[in-house]
């Protein structure tokens, strides 16, 4: 999920900066965002454990996420491209990506910081509404049998189904 507007970010700005990709690149963000979010992250959580989309690796939550950032990005790049101060680079001989780096991608952050809290959120909750639908990923025995089906040591939320020991020294003891 952290994934999401690294590579939406990238995607944007060359949509935004090269018509003859923007076409073909939209499209494709709009057969992504046709599907709900959910439906696309079930095999992200897959719970069969040899699944090549996992929760663990960033291709899962940023396939469905990424699409709603590539459209912000690439809507900020056609309205910075537009300004005095990038015409004015390209006057002076600076190159697509440098103007793309210095100037547009600058001038994007604040919306896509905003963005990326969101995407951050719909996530977690994603997650937790897979988790309670039973879709975990399953972690393999010894011997490659099916294990406890137990959530990930990194997933969102684990911390919060453990019963770890308060300040005052009440509470689970087991988390140990």
């Amino acid at each position: 999920m952290i994934d999401a507007p690294a590579i939406g970010s990238l995607l944007g700005l060359v949509a935004g900066c090269y018509p003859r990709i923007d076409t073909p690149l939209m499209r494709v963000m709009d057969g992504l965002e046709a599907f709900p979010s959910i439906q696309l992250a079930s095999p992200s959580w897959s719970p069969s454990p040899s699944s090549r989309l996992s929760s663990e690796s960033p291709s899962g939550p940023s396939v469905v996420y990424a699409p709603n950032i590539v459209r912000l990005v690439r809507s900020t790049t056609l309205m910075n491209s537009r300004e005095l101060y990038v015409e004015s680079a390209r006057v002076i001989g600076m190159g697509d990506w440098r103007i793309l780096w210095k100037y547009i991608l600058r001038n994007s952050l604040s919306p896509l910081i905003v963005q990326a809290t969101f995407v951050v959120a719909f996530a977690i909750l994603a997650g937790a509404s897979l988790s309670f639908l039973g879709a975990r990923r399953a972690h393999l025995g010894k011997h490659g049998e099916r294990g406890t089906g137990a959530p990930p040591a990194g997933m969102a939320g684990v911390d919060v189904s453990r019963r770890l020991p308060l300040p005052d020294g009440s509470g689970d003891q087991r988390a140990r």
